[in-house]
């Protein structure tokens, strides 16, 4: 029995000793072999494999299946192998693979993952990078280096920024969109004030609106007013919304009239976010001229908002000549948000629009409004239109309105209703009436 257990002891450890003399024992082309199998457990197991042990002799061969491999899965393993191994021990090697791929899946990934060593040496190789063809390599250069924060940079951006090749400044803005730095300010009003490449003024707006660069305001403004492409325009009255620069109000205007309908709608939105009461008169002209009834719908919101008619010239002619429902009905309810006396004119004028939808709208909007004129025209509709939806809110206004004078006319109309549910409306009204004034 005493003998029997050294003789375990001795099977265990001649065991255990075998099966590390297997794992040992693979070979650098069975290792090769193996990475670049269809078999992912080899695959992981010859990974774990390489992660433990770190063999310094198969450097140079997964090197070459990274930048020579059949395709970009294979090569992604690869990577993955040389991950095994410590940043700083192989960083000469990565940046040497980086610099000859031609994938840009493989330098993404190889960037994404040398930028956690945060060591200094990356920098410029980086730099490089930021005139790669691919965006996505382009994007996780400008990350990485933003994440070490080496102001190397910045005079190699500065350097793109003044290149003639277009291309390379919209690469170079692309940059200063993630690391805007003030002192690129001074090339940004260049940009803006002189480039003759849509595309890079358009970029540069991205980056005054993405940094918050107020300082570039007034030249903003000239381009939503006078840059000679739609789209820069555009992009420079969203800035001018986003920054809520009152000072841009008058050009706001002017690009409202614009005849472009892009620039329009940028500036009717601009218009109805920053709530400005001095816009309301052009609001109303520039309602009674446009064609596009999304633009209608804005212009008329920001009205309501600024309970404003500015006019009225513009509701007034929707409401009588707009050939969309939807326009004049939205133009009566603007009516009794608006809460002025001059509206009831234009709503009376209105009452008798061909559709009951409108005409339902113009007398819950009257019910905002206290007039003799306002009553007898409820009263004429609850006993001559045709749609109970239209006398039901005309009875709502009524009830509204308070005025005791109707319960006469509403009693007699209460005698001879054949409706069912209107005569009992006329019923609680009346009833309520009566309540109030006895």
């Amino acid at each position: 029995m005493k003998l029997l257990i050294p003789l375990l002891l001795i099977t265990s450890y001649l065991w255990v000793s075998e099966l590390k003399s297997s794992a040992n024992d693979m070979t650098s082309n069975e290792i090769i072999s193996n990475l670049m199998s269809n078999n992912i457990d080899e695959v992981n197991r010859t990974l774990s494999y390489i992660s433990t042990n770190k063999p310094n002799n198969l450097l140079s061969e997964i090197t070459k299946i990274v930048l020579e491999g059949e395709n970009t899965n294979t090569k992604l393993i690869a990577v993955n192998a040389l991950k095994c191994y410590p940043i700083k021990n192989i960083l000469p090697l990565w940046l040497n693979i980086l610099k000859k791929t031609h994938s840009f899946i493989v330098k993404k990934e190889i960037i994404n993952f040398i930028s956690k060593s945060h060591d200094k040496r990356i920098v410029l190789p980086l730099i490089e990078e930021l005139y790669n063809p691919f965006y996505s390599v382009r994007e996780s250069a400008i990350h990485s280096l933003k994440i070490i924060g080496d102001d190397r940079m910045f005079p190699y951006i500065l350097n793109m920024l003044k290149k003639p090749n277009p291309v390379y400044r919209i690469y170079a803005l692309e940059a200063i969109y993630h690391v805007y730095d003030i002192r690129v300010i001074g090339l940004i009003i260049d940009i803006l004030k002189k480039d003759k490449n849509k595309s890079v003024r358009y970029y540069t707006l991205r980056c005054i609106l993405k940094n918050k660069i107020k300082k570039t305001l007034p030249y903003v403004r000239n381009i939503a007013l006078n840059d000679i492409n739609w789209e820069v325009r555009v992009k420079a009255i969203e800035i001018l919304n986003n920054f809520r620069d009152k000072k841009s109000l008058n050009i706001l205007l002017k690009c409202l009239k614009d005849i472009n309908h892009d620039i329009r709608l940028a500036s009717a939105n601009t218009l109805y976010a920053m709530k400005l009461k001095k816009s309301s008169p052009s609001l109303s002209k520039q309602l009674f001229k446009e064609k596009y009834d999304e633009i209608k719908e804005i212009l008329i919101d920001t009205l309501i908002a600024l309970k404003n008619a500015g006019g009225y010239k513009g509701l007034k002619y929707i409401i009588q000549n707009d050939r969309n429902v939807y326009n004049r009905i939205k133009v009566a309810y603007a009516l009794g948000k608006i809460k002025h006396k001059k509206s009831i004119s234009v709503l009376l004028k209105g009452i008798s629009d061909i559709d009951p939808r409108v005409r339902a709208e113009i007398c819950k909007s009257l019910g905002y409004y206290k007039d003799k004129k306002i009553v007898a025209r409820l009263l004429m509709l609850i006993n001559d239109d045709l749609k109970r939806y239209v006398k039901s809110a005309a009875l709502y206004s009524i009830k509204k309105i308070g005025d005791k004078k109707v319960i006469l006319p509403l009693f007699d109309r209460y005698c001879i209703e054949t409706d069912p549910i209107l005569k009992g409306m006329l019923k609680k009204i009346i009833r309520k009436f009566i309540k109030r004034y006895t």
